[in-house]
Formats: structure tokens, C-alpha cells, sequence
């Protein structure tokens, strides 16, 4: 697949011996070189996977929900077609739901081989980006000084809303669909293979994402910036006239769900420009995240309009050598892959400009705006070998590339600046995540709604009928806890073994409900507890479940306190109604572990004094005892 380095004809006399060991220098040098290009690949592929394997919930999760139905029914055996292709929010997700159904082939469901796939996906296309580089004109060490730069970007942490999410490989698709469209409009296949396989990749893109319809622009029709074949025209004719008839099909039917922002609002044109910018640019601004909106805002619109005039430069100056057929092949399609983020992006800005700018920074977003990046990577070290190639041009050529290299240390500080609150945002949203698990765990036996709501989905009545579905196909693992009684399931003290933690005193809210706060870590596991169970004790020895706790809480002096930072967000609150106490009853705390399932009653019961009336509570509200729970 790439040019291996040829052995120079041997020359007479004493200068055969030189030229051999020349040659094996050489041959060294490329392995070492592929060897790079490879752990370059590999190392950020497993530290992701590791990092999905680590913080990765083993739950649905907001949109992984619209799956369920079809995975029921084709356990059933009531799958339709129509199903299938029914809408799911504003895209067709064919394939992607075909796939949530593979993954279940085994009779479980597990979200995270849909993270992992998204591992995969990334993988593929890392493997494809480093064919294109090889097959770009430049050396074997520039591609790898390359290839490094951008599997950065595509293994970045910055992504980890999707990273966590089982829906979420569906995003990294359609570029996958539209780089394998170029490697092979690139490759010396007929004119006949290159419209089939474009074809077939393009209307899997259509039939996974929204904007997936981008493959029809951006893949076959390519072909004829550098090459014109023989009956060009009715090739090119054939094409607009399958993209257009699957466009018809995409659209056939199709609704505007009530829960997406309108089209295209009545806002400031403005607004619309500075969404497209900050879209582009808010991948490079995640470590300025901690600080004022305002700043990251400014700082991703400013990262905007730097790539755009970049990637505008480099776009007139491969118009300006059009003449030049092999330039145009090897340099079309990393224009390509960064008309790919801009194609994301102007959509993006007039469906959800309404929401507000500050939405262009979700981290699902960097998924498709890196592209941009990579493609003025890949574009910079191909001119910067192009300049040097003429000898008077030097001096412009040892400019450019030290300018190409600065601006690469510019990007390698920013993508630092970003990676460690990236992955600490990824642990804060595995513990949130977590909650939301163990809510839906507990959702058939008590009220869980409020975390379910919070931290897993917007719909948790629905969200309990389809978790109930899914644990009669047996397909949940841990199977739901159909019991109140914790009796029945696995339990033992939290005795700082295997799992420690503290519970505060029950603190009244108002005349009804009370609140208690506290922390809780699962110590063999370097992780916080999935939740905390609230219970009361009967007379006959038994612990009712009457609540679980509804948010999660950073605990600094937790992490500390254990000499673990993974404990960081060991802390819980929960709220119950005092009826829900029986007269007289104590109060108990229990740390859950949801993967085992594994209950650890935490130290010491819950103090607990009912209030007759609200006055009393309000009093008891002020006390100091209700200060430990803010």
C-alpha cells in the first residue's frame, strides 16, 4: 500500500559497500518511523478505550433510549422495517439502530460496546488519515510528525460527552464514510467501482447522522477536480440524480419534532456568523472553560476566524495551481475533510442558534470541527514540501515551515491546556451517570424520577417502561431491583475495606420532606459509590429502601481525607417524605455499588427526629445541622 524505499543500483569499486549500509540506514529509519506512526495511533486509542472502560455506565442514556423499542422488538421478533426508518429526533438512523441491535445479539445489553465502537470507528479513521498522508507527496517523517498531531485530535478527550454515551458513534461515522470515499476516488479502481463504493458510502453516511448527506457532495463528485474520464458528464449526471433521488427518500415523511429549537430563528444575522465561528474553533478553547463564559466565547470565536482565513489561503492557493492534476489529487481531499466541518457547522448554526451561541461549545461539537484542523495539517505540510521542492524558494520554504511549526506548538499547548479538564469532566459525568443508573435500578420500586430526570433521561416514565421491558428479556446487567427490602439483595457493612463513607443528620426542608447529605466510596473499586440508599430499620430487622439520593456532590476534602482523587465526587444528597417513616423507626444509609450489586450499610444510623409542624422545621432548618448539607 505505500512506496517501500528502493535499493540504489550498486556501483563499482569501493563505493558498493557505502551504498548498502545507506540503504539500511534507511530501511531503519522507516521502521522506526512506521513503528511512530503506529504507537502514535495505538497509545491514544487505548488511553480512550481505557478511559470509556473506566468512566463508561453500563445504562441507556438520554438518546440510547430511542433504541430500546426496536432492540425489544426484534427480540420479539415485531421488528419493521418502518421502525427502522422512522425518524429519531431530525435523522435517519438506519444503520445506527441496526447496529444497537447487533451489539445485543449475545442476549445483553451493554452501552458501553457502543463507546467502544466509537473507539473502533476513530481507529479506522486514524488508519485512513495515515494513508492519505502517505499518499500526500510528503516524506515519511513530516506524515509522522503529522499523523501524530492529528490522532491527537481525533482521540481527543474533549469529546467526552460522546465518548460516554452509546449513541454517540453514530457521530464519528459519516467523516469515516466520506475519507474512505476519498481513498478510493484516489486509488487507480475503475470509474465503475469508485461510483458504486462511493455510493454505498455515502448513503450509510445519509442513513446515520443528519448531516451524513454531505458524503454525495463531498466524495465521488471529487473525483473530477483533477481527472476527467471518458463520458465525465453522465458519470457526474448519474450522481446528482442518486444523491437527489436518496434525498427524496431521506425527507419522505418527515416531521419537525416538537422538541427541536425552529429552524433558522428570527435572530440577529450575527448571531448565526458567531455560532458557525465558535462551532469551529470552541475545540481549541476547552481548557479556557473554568473561566468566564465570555472568554472562551471571545477566544473560540477569535480560534474561528483564524482557521477559516487559514483554510480560505489554502483553498486559493490550490485553485491557483489547478493546472497541476497530480497537486489537485493530492491536496483535494484535505479540502475536503475541512468542507466537511464547515458543512457541520452551517446547519448546526440554523437549527440551534435559538438555544444561544454559548451552545456552540458542547463537546459533541468537537467531533466535527476538528476536521478543520486536521485538514490545515495536512494542507501545511504539503505546501511546505511544495515550496522547498524549488530551489529558489528556500528562504520562503525555511519560513513557512518554521511558521507551520509554531502554530503546531501553539495547537499541541492548547490541546494540553484542555486534556486535564476534559478527563476531569469525564469522571464529574460517570458519577452523575452513575445516579442515573442506579435510578433507573431502583425506578420499579421507589419514586426515582428526580435523578433519573437529572442524569439520565428527560423522560423517566418512559425511561422506566423500557428498562422493565429490557430486564424481562433479561437483556440488563444487573437485572432491576424489583425489591424495597435490602435484605434481599447482597449486603455488608462498610467497614473501610472495601467501601467507607459518613451520612449526616437528617435535616427537615419543610413540614413534609427532609433532607440528608453525606459521601460515600467504594474503596476496592477507586471509585464513588453509584448512590446512596436511604432505608428504615423494622422491628423485625429488615431495611426498607424509601429513597436514593438525587445529586452528587464534589468533596475535595474526601479526596484528601482517602488520599484519592478518584473520590472527588464521593459526595450525595437526598430528600424523603416524612410519611414514608414509620413511627418510631431509625434511619439507615447504604452505599450502592450497582455493577455487583453490592449494598455497604455506611457507619452508624442516620440521627432523625420527625417535626410535628413547620415551624419546628424551620427552626431545626437554621440549626446547624442543616449547614452540613449546603
Amino acid at each position: 500500500m505505500f512506496p517501500a524505499p528502493q535499493e540504489p543500483p550498486p556501483s563499482s569499486g569501493t563505493s558498493e559497500a557505502p551504498a548498502r549500509t545507506s540503504f539500511s540506514e534507511r530501511l531503519r529509519n522507516a521502521r522506526l518511523l512506521y513503528g511512530i506512526a503506529f504507537a502514535a495511533a495505538v497509545f491514544p486509542a487505548i488511553y480512550i478505550a481505557s478511559l470509556v472502560r473506566r468512566f463508561g455506565v453500563n445504562v441507556p442514556l438520554w438518546d440510547d433510549w430511542d433504541m430500546v423499542p426496536m432492540i425489544v422488538d426484534a427480540h420479539e421478533g415485531d421488528l419493521k422495517f418502518a421502525d427502522l426508518f422512522a425518524q429519531q429526533l431530525e435523522a435517519r438512523t438506519l444503520i445506527p439502530k441496526l447496529l444497537f441491535i447487533l451489539f445485543t445479539v449475545f442476549g445483553r445489553f451493554d452501552a458501553r460496546d457502543g463507546m467502544m465502537f466509537s473507539v473502533v470507528v476513530c481507529a479506522l479513521t486514524a488508519a485512513g488519515i495515515f494513508v492519505l498522508l502517505r499518499r500526500s507527496g510528503i516524506s515519511l517523517a513530516v506524515a509522522t510528525v503529522c499523523f501524530v498531531l492529528i490522532v491527537l485530535s481525533i482521540f481527543s478527550p474533549a469529546q467526552e460527552e460522546l465518548w460516554l454515551l452509546a449513541s454517540g458513534f453514530p457521530s464519528f461515522m459519516p467523516v469515516a464514510f466520506i475519507l474512505a470515499g476519498l481513498l478510493i476516488i484516489q486509488s487507480r479502481a475503475s470509474m465503475l467501482a469508485k461510483f458504486v463504493s462511493c455510493a454505498a458510502l455515502s448513503i450509510a453516511s445519509t442513513f446515520t447522522l443528519a448531516h451524513g448527506l454531505l458524503a454525495f457532495g463531498l466524495t465521488f463528485p471529487m473525483l473530477f477536480a483533477w481527472e476527467r474520464p471518458r463520458r465525465w458528464v453522465l458519470w457526474l449526471a448519474g450522481w446528482c440524480a442518486l444523491g437527489a433521488a436518496f434525498a427524496v427518500i431521506y425527507f419522505w415523511g418527515y416531521t419537525k419534532p416538537p422538541e427541536v429549537p425552529q429552524f433558522a430563528p428570527p435572530v440577529p444575522y450575527l448571531d448565526y456568523v458567531r455560532y458557525a465561528l465558535i462551532f469551529l474553533g470552541g475545540g481549541l478553547v476547552y481548557g479556557l472553560r473554568p473561566t468566564p463564559d465570555r472568554l472562551p466565547l471571545t477566544a473560540a470565536t477569535a480560534f474561528g476566524v483564524v482557521l477559516l482565513v487559514l483554510f480560505a489561503a489554502a483553498a486559493i492557493y490550490v485553485i491557483a495551481r489547478r493546472n497541476d492534476r497530480d497537486f489537485l489529487r493530492r491536496s483535494v481531499p484535505w479540502l475536503v475533510l475541512g468542507l466537511y466541518s464547515i458543512g457541520c457547522a452551517i446547519p448546526a448554526s440554523l437549527g440551534r442558534v435559538g438555544i444561544g451561541v454559548q451552545q456552540a461549545l458542547d463537546s459533541r461539537y468537537v467531533t466535527f470541527s476538528m476536521y478543520l484542523t486536521v485538514a490545515l495539517i495536512g494542507l501545511g505540510a504539503m505546501f511546505t514540501v511544495e515550496i522547498a521542492r524549488t530551489a529558489s524558494r528556500v528562504r520562503l520554504a525555511r519560513t513557512f515551515g518554521l511558521t507551520c511549526a509554531a502554530v503546531a506548538l501553539v495547537y499541541v499547548g492548547l490541546y494540553a491546556a484542555g486534556f486535564t479538564r476534559s478527563v476531569s469532566l469525564l469522571e464529574h459525568r460517570s458519577a452523575r451517570y452513575r445516579l442515573g443508573r442506579a435510578g433507573v435500578l431502583f425506578s420499579q420500586v421507589l419514586d426515582t424520577s428526580a435523578a433519573v430526570k437529572a442524569y439520565n433521561s428527560t423522560r423517566p416514565a418512559a425511561a422506566k417502561q423500557l428498562a422493565d421491558a429490557l430486564d424481562k428479556l433479561k437483556l440488563l446487567d444487573p437485572p432491576l431491583i424489583r425489591s424495597a427490602n435490602l435484605n434481599s439483595l447482597p449486603h455488608e457493612a462498610a467497614d473501610g475495606d472495601d467501601a467507607t463513607g459518613k451520612s449526616d443528620r437528617a435535616a427537615p426542608i419543610d413540614g413534609k420532606w427532609y433532607g440528608v447529605g453525606g459521601w460515600a466510596a467504594l474503596l476496592d473499586k477507586d471509585r464513588p459509590a453509584d448512590c446512596a440508599v436511604i432505608a428504615y430499620e423494622t422491628p423485625q430487622g429488615e431495611s426498607v429502601a424509601i429513597a436514593i439520593s438525587d445529586k452528587v456532590q464534589k468533596r475535595p476534602e474526601v479526596a484528601d481525607l482517602l488520599d484519592d482523587e478518584d473520590q472527588l465526587w464521593s459526595g450525595w444528597t437526598a430528600k424523603f417524605a416524612s410519611r414514608d417513616i414509620p413511627a418510631g423507626a431509625k434511619l439507615s444509609a447504604w452505599a450502592f455499588d450497582a455493577e455487583e450489586p453490592m449494598l455497604y450499610r455506611l457507619p452508624d444510623p442516620v440521627p432523625f427526629t420527625p417535626v410535628a409542624d413547620a415551624g419546628k422545621a424551620a427552626d431545626l432548618r437554621e440549626g446547624s445541622h442543616g449547614a452540613s448539607l449546603r
